[in-house]
């Protein structure tokens, strides 16, 4: 029982005190009629705890003398704890078997009974002897699969990891147990990803305006959010802001910058990974220009001007590509329809560039107009208006383009039949193209992601992952399979 006495709270439990409770009629100092341990008493008199010895006195087990007295109408409050029964006692050792946690072994032939739906958690100690149920004593059972088919042996492992899918993929599941629950784990991608003869357009181009009169190269931030066009027509360059990342119909005009001191038909376009150098490709006259910036990725913040002659090699400079540590550089001459490699003895400074070889694409191109590469060196792609298409080539040794060799081919005239600039976005699953005679920026998609097929016995619907992005599902039965629930999916 708690009770409340006085001016402070004090919780006492029943099972240990007995309490006594007078009402004074007549004065006293003598209360009789209680039972009590001596010293184990306590004495309040109208809520105020007296002091044993000092304000009373209880020497006798059955009585108690107050030494002021209580007067008419006053409450006296006796508390009586009593003593606890002892019913048996433990040794240090006897109690540490009982009741510490084994750190060893645990012998489960010890153990009567069944522990069943036990939640355990930390790190279980080893466990030997007779089989125990409901404890799943490892709760994480990891399996690599691979493969178009794979096989989810759920009766044996609980997590499958299927990595990066080089095909689309037909799951199934196998030796499913009454009642499981599992996770499936793969990362999408593109099959046909950086192959231009599986490229489409997709239906979104972006009109660059009566400003913009011959557009010519195009070149993408690295995370698709803002965009730059070189007009050969008016000698400048445009920047534009996409508010949705890769997405040409989101783009609206941000600056533009003259390029007329130093060229006056600007065609090619490349810029430093961190944006704080562009370069700019022309043919009157005959050279690359480079412009440091003191804002990174903004071209109306030029800071300085350092210019390279390609005019030994081509007289008609077009497209121009840097291999991503800056230390090799590529253009493309409309002269000769040749593409060029130049080595920098600085990474990213033309001052540097020394001439060092070229490949032929003149079986495939005639009027070239703008070159890429993909991230490894391995492709490389030319773009001309004479087939009005892109030409791939696979490249023997990366980077060198004398092993390139032509591989296949996409058409662009559906869209415009002069185009003049092309980029290709890092993972080769996004392709853009400016058309010179219509004056817009075309968008395209190459290749077409992984599919996933799962078994008819799953309930519920699922997602595919867009390529790159990691996906896990989780399952759950009740019935070993028949059906399976989608309990989980998660996309990152």
């Amino acid at each position: 029982m708690a009770g409340y006495i006085g001016s402070k709270a004090s919780v006492i439990s029943s099972k240990a005190v007995s309490k006594k409770t007078f009402a004074i009629t007549t004065t006293t100092t003598s209360l009789t009629g209680v039972t009590y341990s001596i010293h184990r008493v306590n004495v309040f008199h109208n809520g105020i705890r007296l002091v044993d010895g000092t304000d009373y006195t209880a020497t006798n087990g059955t009585s108690i003398t107050l030494t002021a007295a209580a007067k008419n109408g006053d409450q006296v409050v006796v508390l009586s704890h009593e003593d606890f029964t002892v019913l048996g006692t433990y040794t240090t050792a006897q109690a540490d078997a009982t009741f510490l946690k084994p750190t060893s072994n645990l012998d489960a032939t010890k153990l009567t009974g069944n522990i069943a739906a036990a939640q355990l958690t930390g790190a279980l100690p080893a466990i030997s002897g007779a089989a125990l149920t409901g404890i799943n004593t490892e709760p994480f059972k990891f399996a690599a699969v691979t493969g178009a088919t794979p096989s989810l042996d759920v009766g044996t492992f609980n997590f499958f990891d299927q990595g990066t899918l080089t095909a689309n993929t037909t799951v199934s599941f196998a030796s499913v147990p009454t009642n499981a629950n599992w996770k499936y784990s793969y990362k999408g991608t593109d099959l046909g990803a950086g192959n231009v003869s599986e490229a489409s357009y997709a239906n979104k181009s972006f009109a660059l305006g009566a400003g913009i009169v011959e557009p010519q190269g195009v070149f993408f931030k690295p995370d698709g959010t803002m965009m730059f066009i070189n007009d050969v027509g008016n000698d400048y360059i445009y920047e534009f802001a996409l508010s949705v990342a890769w997405n040409v119909t989101s783009a609206t005009y941000v600056r533009d910058f003259s390029t007329y001191s130093q060229q006056q038909s600007p065609t090619g376009i490349s810029f430093k990974p961190d944006g704080t150098k562009v370069f700019i490709a022309g043919n009157f006259p005959a050279r690359i220009t480079e412009y440091g910036m003191g804002a990174a990725w903004n071209i109306a913040a030029i800071a300085s001007v350092t210019n390279f002659s390609p005019s030994s090699q081509d007289s008609d400079p077009q497209g121009l590509f840097f291999k991503p540590d800056g230390y090799k550089m590529y253009m493309i001459g409309q002269t000769n329809n040749k593409v060029y490699e130049y080595n920098l003895g600085t990474a990213w400074s033309i001052s540097t560039a020394v001439y060092y070889q070229s490949f032929s694409v003149l079986a495939q191109e005639s009027l070239s107009s703008s070159l890429h590469f993909d991230p490894t060196g391995t492709k490389m792609y030319v773009m001309g208006k004479s087939g009005d298409d892109i030409n791939q080539y696979t490249l023997g040794t990366a980077w060198d383009v004398t092993t390139a060799v032509y591989s296949q081919v996409f058409s662009v005239s559906s869209e415009d039949s002069e185009p003049s600039g092309l980029f290709i976005r890092e993972d080769g699953i996004k392709m853009y193209m400016t058309g010179y005679a219509t004056d817009k920026v075309y968008e395209y998609n190459i290749g077409s992601p992984t599919t996933i097929t799962l078994p008819s016995s799953v309930v519920g619907t699922v997602t595919a992952a867009a390529a790159g992005k990691r996906v896990t599902y989780e399952f759950f039965t009740s019935d070993g399979g028949t059906t399976v629930n989608l309990i989980g999916e998660e996309i990152v």
